[in-house]
Parts: C-alpha cells; sequence; structure tokens
C-alpha cells in the first residue's frame, strides 16, 4: 500500500440518527446542545466510526449506552458524516481519524496505525478533528 491523501467532506451535525443518510462513509459522534435553530455547540468528541449504512448503523449501535454516560442534563448526543463509498478508503479514513484524535470511546486504532503514511484533509463541518493531518504506520 503506497502513502495517500484523502479529502474527507462533513455534512453537517444532526441530533437523530434517522438524518443521517443510508449510504456507506465515517461517522462521529460528540455531546452537545442546540443553541438556536441553527447553531449547536459541541462538548466532546466521542467515537469515529465506518458503516456501509451510516444511518442502520447509528440506529442499532452497539455502544449507544456508552456514548450517553457523557451527556450532561442539557446535552444530546450529535451525528456529523463523510460519505465514503470504497470500502478500503472509509476503513483507512477511519483508522486515521481515530488514531489522531483519539476519541474517548474508541478503542480500536488508538493506539496503532496499521496503514502507509496517511494524509488527510477535513472539510466542511468537523468539530474537533484537525483541518489537516498526516499520520504513519505504528
Amino acid at each position: 500500500m503506497a502513502a495517500q491523501r484523502y479529502a474527507v467532506q462533513f455534512d453537517g451535525y444532526c441530533p437523530d440518527p434517522e438524518d443521517t443518510p443510508d449510504a456507506s462513509g465515517i461517522y462521529v459522534v460528540y455531546t452537545g446542545h442546540e443553541i438556536d435553530e441553527d447553531v449547536v455547540r459541541l462538548r466532546k468528541l466521542l467515537y469515529i466510526g465506518e458503516a456501509d449504512d451510516i444511518r442502520d448503523r447509528l440506529t442499532h449501535h452497539e455502544r449507544l449506552k456508552d456514548w450517553l454516560v457523557y451527556l450532561r442534563r442539557d446535552e444530546q448526543l450529535w451525528f456529523s458524516f463523510a460519505l465514503i463509498p470504497i470500502t478500503s478508503t472509509r476503513m483507512r479514513v477511519e483508522a486515521a481519524e481515530i488514531f489522531r484524535h483519539k476519541p474517548i470511546c474508541n478503542t480500536e486504532y488508538k493506539n496503532k496505525f496499521p496503514f502507509d503514511l496517511t494524509e488527510i484533509v477535513n472539510r466542511g463541518t468537523h468539530e474537533y478533528l484537525d483541518d489537516t493531518f498526516i499520520v504513519s504506520r505504528t
């Protein structure tokens, strides 16, 4: 596998998994609360994952109870996503994002990155994710 560069376009924040696409990509789970109709204040990055169907994965996620532990009384979970159709790309981007940002509820890839040099350029709405970074195989 060779060095790769990926542009990842994140699309908004939504509090309901049913509002995420039934398409493949990566997703990010946050805690936070809505300030105004179009303004969300995110407090904490909890989890990064990948799925063939983001909506189905988030709607039936086995880690939901783990995420709910981190909510404060006035908060809810918020989700962001980036569509990535190719499975191998999706897995590599997910691993790079987890390795770089070390979300609280992730375990896999937090301490080991099994891919060649990977550059990520995050675009769109991606609170607590670096705009650009490079990770190397560990």
